[in-house]
């Protein structure tokens, strides 16, 4: 023990354990004894029953986490069992180690189960106090919902209602719809979705889905870490150009991404948890909504050509670093010029599907098909007409080329003979195109009368200014001897000649102008040919005018 001062100490909880570097294997053995002081505390610390409770809790945590499916503990994490079995759902999450309990229990719309919740589950999760006494079942809070939305009498006031009820209780909310789908699902999407997306600036309460905008280019895969779920196995982004044919509603387009995945879990049972809805902010064409002061994306013109198509190419790329190459990504109205381009240039590269184009196809398709079944025959046997030729339209036609083809032994070419694609608005412009020729005409007429009675006002002028001057001449003649001198006979003439020339150039410019041309067009073909024709219409010699308009000019 005398040495004990020279020997390097350990320090663990305050013993001093000493570590003698002469005897191999000495450091293994004191190692271990520290290790077992450590546990004979920790054991003494959980002796009481609440600290055996928290601790349990804890390990059903960490064995829910590490999914190894335990139904006790799929509910919630804790410890009580989930005794509504329609609300079993896996833990989620997996990289993050914490146990929801208490009012961050109730705070959370994928656990939350409102008053659903038990006697044994509120005392295991801490929520005794939290939660009024009253314990309903599922399908009481269903009824309680239903007529709550059911004294709302504006369908986007029930569509902010059935959002409000997705943020806080997630598991009612789908079982709402699949319950209810034929009152709801007008609520939830098409067609008060679209009421929504005009007015999302104005409803929104919280963020739903992931924003990526031009101002996250070149970190969008670090944006997207940014989401809390891992296992996405399906992406409906947009870009808002073109939502349900009501134009371009930029980033509050993100109502379509959001309520096509509640559709996707409703009605295709794919778990909520790998769903992300995605709006890509590119700004906005509508003037209407850079001028909203409560618009909640980028006020600045939609950008287009190649800053457009590198920020999507960045984002394909960090969908397939972040969450592989068998992920779903669904392209959602976007603009037609933009919707087969990406479609075509992505399809090879990663999972993508148009909505508009392809299932609006498979649909129509599958119905064609199956009226074969009663009346017989091929496709190839028919012949189909399609009013419009948008995305829709041109995807069910595709298709159709497509199923004869594979049928028959057809050409591309003559697969196609049979179909025909009408333009739906080549009516309307046409008539537009009228009415514009009809008040262009009308115009034309007008000027034409207004230049008329101007060069008939301007030579009825100038006869009389003639007359006047012939009256002056022979008053002036009169005057003079009765024979005059040939001096005087040539001043006369020369006289008389300057007056006519006048008036021949400012007839020809009257006639030049009419003609459509400026005076020094002159030497334009096209408007020579018109002064031609004019001139000697109105009887006229070209040379002549040629000469005095030459003079004119000088």
């Amino acid at each position: 023990m005398k040495n004990m001062a020279k020997i390097p100490y350990l320090k663990y909880s305050g013993a001093k354990v000493p570590i003698q570097s002469d005897t191999c294997g000495t450091l293994a053995v004191t190692l271990a004894r520290v290790l077992m002081a450590a546990f004979m505390g920790a054991f003494l610390m959980l002796t009481s029953s609440s600290s055996f409770k928290r601790i349990n809790s804890l390990r059903n945590l960490l064995g829910g986490l590490g999914g190894r499916g335990d139904k006790k503990n799929l509910s919630v994490m804790g410890a009580a069992e989930d005794e509504d079995n329609s609300t079993v759902d896996e833990p989620f999450t997996p990289w993050i180690v914490s146990v929801a309990s208490g009012h961050m229990l109730l705070r959370d719309p994928h656990y939350n189960k409102g008053l659903a919740f038990t006697e044994k589950e509120r005392d295991a999760h801490y929520l005794r106090g939290l939660l009024p006494p009253a314990v309903f079942t599922q399908e009481l809070q269903e009824k309680r919902t239903m007529h709550i939305l059911r004294q709302y009498q504006v369908p986007l006031h029930r569509y902010i209602a059935m959002m409000d009820l997705q943020e806080r209780n997630e598991r009612l909310f789908y079982k709402l719809l699949v319950e209810y789908v034929e009152e709801l699902l007008p609520i939830v999407y098409t067609p008060t979705v679209g009421e929504a997306c005009q007015k999302y600036g104005s409803i929104y309460r919280r963020p739903q889905g992931l924003y990526i905008s031009l101002k996250d280019k070149g970190r969008i895969s670090e944006v997207m870490k940014n989401w809390p779920e891992k296992n996405i196995q399906v992406i409906v982004v947009t870009d808002g150009e073109r939502i349900l044919g009501l134009g371009d509603l930029g980033c509050q387009g993100m109502g379509i991404p959001v309520g096509k995945l509640s559709l996707y879990t409703a009605l295709g049972g794919v778990r909520p948890s790998v769903c992300l809805p995605v709006t890509i902010d590119v700004g906005t064409k509508n003037e209407t909504l850079l001028k909203d002061e409560f618009y909640i994306g980028l006020k600045q013109k939609r950008a287009t050509g190649e800053e457009y198509d590198n920020l999507l190419e960045e984002f394909m790329d960090a969908v397939k670093t972040n969450y592989g190459e068998k992920v779903l990504i669904q392209f959602e109205d976007f603009a037609n010029h933009n919707a087969f381009d990406l479609l075509i240039k992505y399809r090879t590269s990663h999972l993508v599907f148009n909505d508009d184009i392809q299932g609006t196809a498979c649909v129509v398709l599958g119905g064609l098909l199956s009226a074969l079944k009663l009346i017989g025959g091929t496709l190839s046997d028919h012949t189909f007409l399609f009013l419009g030729a948008g995305e829709a339209g041109t995807g069910i036609a595709e298709l159709i080329s497509l199923e004869i083809l594979k049928k028959t032994k057809m050409t591309v070419e003559e697969s196609r003979k049979k179909i025909w694609l009408v333009d739906s608005k080549e009516k309307e412009p046409e008539k537009e195109k009228e009415t514009e020729k009809e008040k262009v005409s009308e115009a034309e007429k007008e000027t034409e009368k207004e230049k008329v009675s101007e060069a008939e006002k301007e030579k009825e002028e100038r006869i009389e200014e003639k007359e006047k001057e012939e009256k002056n001449e022979d008053a002036t003649m009169e005057e003079g001897d009765s024979q005059p001198s040939e001096q005087q006979k040539a001043s006369d003439a020369k006289r008389k000649k300057s007056i006519a020339h006048k008036k021949s150039a400012k007839k020809l410019k009257l006639v030049h102008d009419s003609a459509g041309s400026e005076i020094n067009d002159w030497d334009s073909q096209e408007q020579d040919k018109k002064i031609v024709w004019m001139v000697e219409s109105k009887g006229g010699k070209l040379d002549t005018y040629r000469s005095v308009y030459s003079m004119f000019l000088g």
